[in-house]
């Protein structure tokens, strides 16, 4: 019976896990195309997004297991998203698409509207 509740008990951490990464992926999305910071999309590569607010630069990109915000001097950051091993960024046909992926290797992708 304890043997039972043990995996039970560890298939929910497990799930719970699964549904904080989406969580977290769009309260991350719903932050990074606020109206609060007005970011505008400057530049794109595959890791890489170049951002301008209030005629400053800023760069998202990922660095030990987080995604982070930083200035184009890369002097401070601001933590934006924990446990991704990658991000991609495309644009395709004047849209803008990102796709991270988590350490669980679970993959989200959505558009930008920035």
């Amino acid at each position: 019976m304890s043997l039972l509740i043990i995996v039970i008990i560890g298939t929910n951490k497990a799930s719970l896990k699964h549904h904080n990464y989406v969580t977290n992926f769009y309260l991350f999305i719903d932050n990074l195309e606020s109206n609060k910071l007005n970011f505008k999309i400057a530049s794109i590569d595959k890791h890489n997004l170049g951002l301008v607010a209030n005629h400053k630069n800023y760069n998202l990109s990922i660095y030990k297991n987080m995604l982070r915000l930083t200035n184009n001097h890369n002097q401070g950051y601001l933590p934006m998203l924990d446990d991704v091993i990658d991000v991609n960024f495309t644009n395709n046909k004047a849209k803008t698409f990102i796709q991270v992926t988590f350490e669980n290797h679970q993959k989200l992708t959505t558009q930008l509207l920035t």
